[in-house]
């Protein structure tokens, strides 16, 4: 597994936890307001108050930045080439084989 695989995997688990919190401050939302004491609080709670008591800042997700093209095979050969030519040439005391 590469590390962008592993970065996907890790964006893709964030979002399912993110949802499974809105569910669970859903249900504390319901909670707080139908067990709410009228006489001290006579105006409903916001779900984003709930949130926030919670300690979660839910946002939507953004748009993930467009993926760049994969190398070609010859923009790689042309890579490695270039490093062989790099570190073939660099001075190693004198003992190159």
């Amino acid at each position: 597994m590469t590390f962008y695989e592993l970065g996907l995997l890790t964006e893709r688990w964030r979002m399912q936890q993110a949802r499974e919190d809105r569910r669970a401050a859903l249900s504390a939302w319901i909670l707080a307001s139908v067990h709410r004491n009228l006489e001290s609080q006579p105006d409903p709670f916001d779900f984003i108050e709930v949130i926030a008591w919670l300690g979660h800042g839910f946002e939507r997700p953004r748009a993930a930045p467009p993926l760049a093209e994969p190398p070609t095979a010859d923009e790689v050969l042309e890579r490695a080439k270039m490093l062989n030519q790099l570190y073939n040439s660099a001075p190693t005391n004198g003992t190159r084989e």
